[in-house]
């Protein structure tokens, strides 16, 4: 009579299911009531199976187009129209760049610099600098 097990790896997540003709002796081997597919890549902790919570990594890297593309065109006009020289070298700066670091002090100080001007509304800094999305990811990162 065949035995259906889980195996476990040293994380103690199932990565395979298996039924198998005999008892198993293995700490990495769980014995199951019934061939459960649904159990890969769950925890196995106390006894039971539980999900794994899924961490998100953060992008902080994006393209130059998509953060061109969080400010309005409002305030790309304000920005381009300006005469801040301030402004004319982080425009210069944004262009000689192959990507935008949302981390990046300069680039802070910069967006910074943009609401403190009145150039964005306040509290825009904030989702200007925002976590990025997958689509944001320069093309050689996705």
């Amino acid at each position: 009579m065949n035995k259906n097990y889980a195996k476990i790896n040293d994380d103690n997540v199932v990565v395979a299911v298996m039924s198998l003709s005999g008892v198993v002796n293995n700490d990495s081997m769980i014995e199951l009531q019934s061939n459960d597919l649904s159990l890969l890549g769950k925890r196995y902790e106390n006894g039971a199976f539980v999900d794994v919570p899924v961490v998100s990594e953060s992008i902080r890297i994006i393209s130059v187009g998509a953060f061109r593309r969080r400010f309005t065109t409002a305030e790309k006009v304000a920005i381009k129209t300006s005469n801040d020289p301030v402004l004319e070298v982080f425009e210069e700066d944004l262009i000689a760049s192959s990507y935008v670091d949302l981390d990046f002090s300069q680039t802070q100080e910069a967006i910074a610099y943009l609401e403190q001007q009145n150039i964005i509304a306040t509290g825009r800094a904030a989702e200007l600098l925002a976590d990025g999305a997958k689509e944001e990811k320069p093309i050689n990162e996705r």
